[in-house]
């Protein structure tokens, strides 16, 4: 009797967890916003900051700069323009040969629609696209905790003027 309710406790157990860590990829639910950016981003967007390390970003780093903004953001001409995108792929080897294993895209928005978080929309993603934080989820804030510091300087960039592309 009791090796039976042990095993049944285990089969419940079991199953609960499996069902907690979605092991049923049937049942997981949709992304519930789309990227930023297109994803086939690096064939129109402009590669400012090539392969490198960054303190908060400890893996190989790129990030390019939608159609337009690319000339603004390499020249320090800030704030950047309403409807700005930039978009960090991280990668997970230290030259970025890889393919990325995430991503960061942050929109520029209107003045004074979003003073909290510089007035840009953030996002990260996972290496497939898939965003996993934003601030619709209101859980931004180890960005914002870096970035804060340059946001009187570079409009929240944190570039490294000495690397400019």
């Amino acid at each position: 009797m009791t090796k039976n309710l042990w095993g049944s406790l285990l089969a419940i157990v079991s199953a609960g967890a499996l069902s907690a860590c979605g092991g049923d990829s049937s049942t997981d639910p949709e992304p519930t916003e789309d990227p930023l950016f297109p994803a086939d981003f690096a064939s129109s967007y402009t590669m400012v900051a090539d392969a490198r390390t960054s303190v908060p970003h400890p893996t190989c780093i790129e990030v390019f700069c939608s159609p337009g903004a690319a000339a603004d953001y390499s020249s320090g001409n800030y704030p950047l323009a309403e409807g700005t995108i930039l978009v960090k792929t991280m990668h997970g080897d230290p030259f970025c040969s890889s393919a990325p294993t995430g991503y960061v895209a942050m929109e520029k928005l209107a003045p004074g629609s979003s003073p909290a978080t510089g007035d840009w929309y953030w996002q990260e993603l996972d290496g497939n696209m898939g965003v996993t934080n934003s601030n619709d989820q209101n859980n931004v804030q180890s960005c914002l905790g870096c970035h804060v510091d340059c946001s009187l300087t570079d409009d929240w960039t944190c570039v490294d003027s000495s690397t400019r592309l």
